[in-house]
């Protein structure tokens, strides 16, 4: 799943157990069925990406960083988000994308 600087993403995925596939973008929040949410910004000089985590159990995720004028990745870290909460990774480096990558719930620990 990309998102590009400026971006928010709601998402939802294909769940089976704590194994969540099949990531796609829609254009809200659902009450139906959790829908993370992703918001990826610019605040002074730093780059932020909100997380919101809808489910039941934490959310663990890797990211995957484009600098600006690059065509390469590279792995960035990011914490798992508790349930119920939001969370925040913050970048100083000029970030032009993230690519999330390989979702899933956990127990926390």
């Amino acid at each position: 799943m990309k998102i590009s600087l400026g971006k928010k993403l709601f998402v939802r995925f294909d769940q089976k157990g704590d194994a969540l596939s099949n990531p796609k973008a829609v254009k809200q929040e659902g009450a139906d069925r959790p829908t993370p949410v992703f918001d990826f910004s610019e605040i002074d000089d730093n780059l932020m990406l909100v997380k919101k985590n809808p489910f039941p159990k934490d959310l663990k995720f890797r990211a995957l960083a484009r600098l600006k004028g690059r065509k390469d990745y590279f792995e960035t870290s990011i914490v798992p988000v508790k349930s119920g909460l939001f969370s925040i990774e913050l970048w100083r480096d000029p970030i032009e994308e993230l690519v999330l990558v390989d979702f899933k719930l956990v127990d926390e620990k």
